[in-house]
């Protein structure tokens, strides 16, 4: 956040044919404010990035109670494997919950440092990466109860790169725009400057409840086969 200054006085210098691609880029954006350009461009574009790596890391975590072996010890108690990948997958959200207020607090303590006149907007624009996170989260409770727990964290992790490749390279090529759509990334808005998409708000929650239930019932379903 601190940077935000430095980084408008870089964009100010640059040619009208770069800030032209900006532009494109980012229609909704104010390339030249501090807030809205840095925050908008740099943190949320890699803070994505790193939010879907760490949920990968999450993800198998959580997996790693039956990949490792441990899972058989938890269910020689009077604990069903449906309700272990439940309360995991809860624990699993908390986690992230906890790691998107310690983002917030920090966006916060950023823009008070910084003298920024509108502290609000960024610190609840932050939630963009918890939703995000959840959903990622979602997807890989669902595959590792529906099909493997073997290749769940994998599995986001290889999102986490698809998705970055659709954003990076759709508009480079100018590629149809439904490739963008299938990206949960096209689905966030700018909420750094307050533009929320409130339909993919709503599907990154859609996503990470189903996949947890989904990811419950496949749990369930592999138990009762056995």
């Amino acid at each position: 956040m601190a940077a935000a200054p430095s980084f408008s006085q870089t964009l100010a210098q640059m040619s009208p044919d770069t800030l032209a691609i900006f532009r494109a880029a980012f229609p909704q954006v104010d390339i030249m404010s501090g807030a809205g350009a840095f925050l908008q461009i740099a943190f949320i574009t890699f803070g994505l990035i790193l939010a879907g790596f760490a949920t990968a890391t999450l993800v198998k975590g959580w997996a790693s109670d039956e990949t490792d072996g441990r899972l058989e010890m938890l269910l020689s108690t009077p604990l069903s494997r449906a309700n272990w990948a439940l309360r995991g997958g809860l624990g699993l959200y908390a986690a992230i919950a906890l790691m998107t207020l310690v983002i917030m607090i920090a966006i916060g303590i950023g823009s008070l440092s910084a003298g920024g006149s509108d502290v609000t907007t960024p610190i609840v624009g932050t939630l963009v990466l918890g939703l995000y996170a959840l959903a990622l989260a979602g997807i890989g409770i669902a595959f590792g109860g529906l099909v493997s727990t073997s290749f769940a964290g994998e599995i986001i992790a290889l999102l986490v790169i698809l998705t970055f490749v659709i954003d990076t390279v759709v508009p480079a090529l100018k590629l149809p725009d439904w490739i963008q759509q299938l990206a949960l990334t096209a689905h966030l808005g700018h909420p750094m400057v307050g533009l929320w998409d409130w339909p993919g708000m709503g599907l990154l929650v859609v996503i990470a409840l189903g996949g947890l239930l989904l990811g419950t019932w496949g749990v369930n379903r592999r138990d009762v086969q056995r």
